[in-house]
C-alpha cells in the first residue's frame, strides 16, 4: 500500500506530462515517431518562438523535396544537412518582399548557427546538392516569381569543420528541371562539376540561358546567352566570364539581329549546354 502511494503521484504526474504536451501541441508531427518525440522537445528549447508556432518537420537529411513556407512559418530538425549532426531550419516571411532564414546547430543544447534576410517573399525550401561536396547539401530558397523573369532562388552553404554558414549566390528560372533538348523555364544541377545550367524565358518574348559554377564560397555566373526584344528587332547576345572567380565580370562576346538559322545561333543558343 505505502508503495501504491510512492506510485500513483508520479504515475498521475507522468499522464499529467503527456496530457500537457498533446493539448498544447501547435506544431504538426510529419515525421516518424521515433524522431518526432525527440524532436518535438528540441523544438521548444529553441531560442526564439519558432518552435512553438511554426509548422513542425521532424526528418532526416532529406534531398529533393520541397516544402512550402509562403502561407505559415517553417521549421525542421533533424540531419539535414548531413548524416551526423542535427540542425534546425527555420523561415517565415515577414512580408511580400522579404523573410527570414534561421539555421541553429544542437550539441548538447541549441546554438544559434546564422541568421539571414532574404529580399523576398519565399514559397518554398529544400535541401539540394549542387557541388562534389556531397557529404552536405545545401539550402536553397525560391519565390513565387514572375511571368517575365521566373522565380528567384537563393542558395546557402555548409562548411564544415569550421561549422559556417553563407549566402552563395542566386538565379532566376521557372521551377523545373531542365536538359539541352527541353524548352522552358527551369535549371539543371550538375554536382559532379560544381555547376547550374539555367534557363529563363519570359512571356515578353525575352529568353535566357546562363550557366553558374561554384568557386570558394561564391557561385559565379560564367556564360549566358540572351534573346532580346528591342524596338529594332529581336537581337541574340553571349556573353562570358574570363575570370571565373569574380561576380559581375561578364563581357560581351557579340550581338547581332537574331537569325534562328545563323551558325551562331545554332552554335550559342541550340548547342550552349555543350560549350566548354
Amino acid at each position: 500500500m505505502k508503495y501504491l502511494t510512492l506510485l500513483l503521484p508520479i504515475c498521475l504526474l507522468m499522464g499529467a506530462c503527456h496530457a500537457r504536451i498533446q493539448q498544447t501541441d501547435t506544431i504538426s508531427e510529419r515525421g516518424p515517431d521515433s524522431i518526432y518525440a525527440a524532436y518535438l522537445v528540441m523544438a521548444r528549447c529553441l531560442p526564439d518562438s519558432m518552435g512553438k508556432i511554426a509548422p513542425y518537420v521532424a526528418t532526416e537529411r532529406d534531398s529533393g523535396t520541397i516544402y512550402e513556407v509562403l502561407d505559415s512559418p517553417y521549421l525542421a530538425i533533424g540531419r539535414l544537412i548531413d548524416t551526423t549532426h542535427v540542425f534546425a531550419v527555420s523561415c517565415r516571411n515577414v512580408n511580400d518582399d522579404s523573410a527570414a532564414l534561421g539555421i541553429y546547430s544542437y550539441d548538447n543544447g541549441w546554438k544559434a548557427a546564422r541568421k539571414f534576410t532574404v529580399p523576398f517573399g519565399v514559397q518554398f525550401i529544400s535541401y539540394v546538392n549542387t557541388d562534389t561536396d556531397a557529404a552536405h547539401l545545401e539550402i536553397m530558397l525560391s519565390s513565387t516569381g514572375t511571368l517575365v523573369r521566373g522565380g528567384r532562388h537563393r542558395l546557402y552553404r555548409y562548411y564544415a569543420p569550421s561549422g559556417y554558414w553563407a549566402y552563395g549566390g542566386e538565379f532566376f528560372c521557372g521551377p523545373d528541371e531542365v536538359s539541352p533538348e527541353t524548352t522552358g523555364s527551369g535549371c539543371k544541377i550538375d554536382a559532379a562539376h560544381n555547376r547550374i545550367w539555367v534557363t529563363s524565358e519570359g512571356v515578353d518574348g525575352n529568353a535566357g540561358r546562363s550557366t553558374y559554377i561554384w568557386r570558394g564560397t561564391a557561385l559565379i555566373l560564367l556564360s549566358e546567352v540572351q534573346i532580346d526584344k528591342l524596338p529594332q528587332g529581336r537581337v541574340l547576345s553571349y556573353s562570358i566570364n574570363a575570370d571565373s572567380c569574380i561576380c559581375n565580370e561578364e563581357t560581351t562576346v557579340f550581338t547581332e539581329p537574331l537569325n534562328e538559322k545563323s551558325p551562331r545561333y545554332k552554335k550559342y543558343w541550340d548547342h550552349f549546354f555543350d560549350l566548354k
